[in-house]
């Protein structure tokens, strides 16, 4: 096929990603016409010994096709990617947008009006707790409870560190993550700040 005949460039996540921020925006234009004709795939380094997962978000707007990530660890990496890769109905594999493809590929393309989505949280509460139990699966998947004892509705830890008859106010942690691009989380418009991400509490009102 056409894919298997291209070259492929393996490259370190950490040295890719220093490229890409020292050399601003043209750099990434730059790597978005090599991955054109070339298949990159991205590692993270080879003497890490941790389990963590490095950000895919600059190396997916660089045109990168590939990133190596390990998808045991439930980081915020892991939920980036099962969130990227469900836009195509989960077939493996997602598009890239047409300026990324063009003779002289732009992503993300200059906009002259922002793109507004607003969020009207109805109510906090019946929300676990921090350190409260959760998720509680069932059937074949509650073998993940062994494995993932901190997200785990059956973990005595979380059962004792949540307590009785505590009143609690919990807060929801409302985050955008765009592949490129500027992006905001506000809870004014126009936005005061360049924040990504915002906190709303619940209140005893």
């Amino acid at each position: 096929s056409a894919v298997a005949k291209r070259p492929v460039s393996y490259m370190d996540a950490s040295n890719h990603g220093d490229a890409l921020t020292g050399g601003g925006q043209q750099s990434v234009f730059s790597q978005q016409k090599q991955t054109q004709r070339r298949l990159v795939r991205i590692f993270p380094r080879g003497h890490r010994t941790r389990s963590d997962n490095f950000l895919p978000l600059s190396y997916w707007a660089s045109g990168a096709q590939l990133c190596a990530l390990n998808l045991q660890t439930n980081d915020l990496a892991t939920q980036l990617h099962h969130a990227l890769f469900e836009l195509n109905g989960g077939r493996g594999y997602v598009q890239k947008p047409a300026e990324m493809l063009s003779p002289e590929p732009a992503w993300p393309p200059s906009r002259l009006q922002l793109h507004v989505v607003t969020l009207r949280p109805i109510t906090l509460f019946q929300l676990p707790a921090r350190s409260e139990e959760r998720p509680f699966l069932k059937g074949a998947r509650q073998r993940a409870h062994a494995y993932v004892g901190e997200l785990s509705y059956l973990s005595p830890k979380s059962k004792k560190a949540a307590g009785q008859g505590q009143v609690y106010f919990p807060t929801l942690a409302v985050e955008l993550h765009a592949i490129g691009g500027f992006h905001v989380v506000s809870p004014t418009l126009p936005p005061t700040s360049g924040s990504t991400r915002s906190l709303v509490k619940a209140t005893s009102s």
